[in-house]
């Protein structure tokens, strides 16, 4: 993922690489985290082959990740190429897994802040204005400006209540898209009052039971 690695081209990566990262995916030494997203990596190599085996089988593992890698994109090789080359080198999977994570964590952010700081786009109905509004009222929800908090949550009130006037939002593609969130919502909420509900009771009994 940086430039100033190496990384291995296709003709490069061997059978003993696949069974490198086929032993390191199964290493109990090393952290469950990091396992998790080096399989992660390696399955978007797995993934090209036209099937994808387990990844606890050897035999199968090193067959379908020859096929994958020559299949696979150049994103996913540059990423399993440069763990490769810095494993070798003495790093261990966790230092590479957090810099991979730290870079990932990186762009995001500079992406966003990108958003951020550009000018509004004049075209509101464009793809440029609704990424600009989205960044813009995530960062108010997110962050410490209680003005910039508040004006937010006018602004998302006046967005659905203006949405729910219009007769052209009243249809079944915007219902499924909602219906997973509202519904999640819904259960949150009456989790929370069921809770509230039995605390309150409870605190009744202990206080009728001190009464007597």
């Amino acid at each position: 993922m940086q430039k100033k690695h190496t990384t291995p081209n296709e003709s490069e990566v061997t059978r003993a690489d696949a069974l490198l990262l086929f032993n390191l995916i199964n290493d109990e030494a090393v952290s469950e985290d990091a396992r998790r997203h080096l399989t992660e990596y390696v399955d978007d190599i797995l993934s090209a082959a036209p099937t994808s085996d387990p990844t606890n089988n050897k035999a199968q593992f090193l067959r379908t990740f020859a096929v994958g890698w020559r299949g696979a994109g150049d994103h996913s090789r540059r990423n399993v190429g440069e763990f490769l080359c810095r494993v070798k080198r003495g790093e261990t999977v966790e230092s590479i897994i957090a810099d991979f994570r730290g870079q990932l964590e990186a762009n995001a952010a500079a992406y966003t802040e990108r958003w951020l700081t550009m000018p509004e786009p004049k075209d509101k109905t464009s793809h440029e204005w609704r990424y600009w509004k989205l960044r813009r009222m995530e960062r108010a929800f997110d962050g410490d400006d209680g003005e910039a908090y508040a004006e937010a949550w006018r602004e998302f009130r006046a967005l659905l209540t203006g949405l729910m006037a219009e007769a052209d939002f009243w249809h079944t593609g915007n219902a499924c898209t909602l219906l997973p969130h509202l519904i999640i919502a819904r259960q949150e909420i009456d989790q929370q009052n069921a809770r509230a509900k039995r605390q309150r009771a409870g605190g009744k009994g202990a206080a009728t039971r001190r009464k007597k």
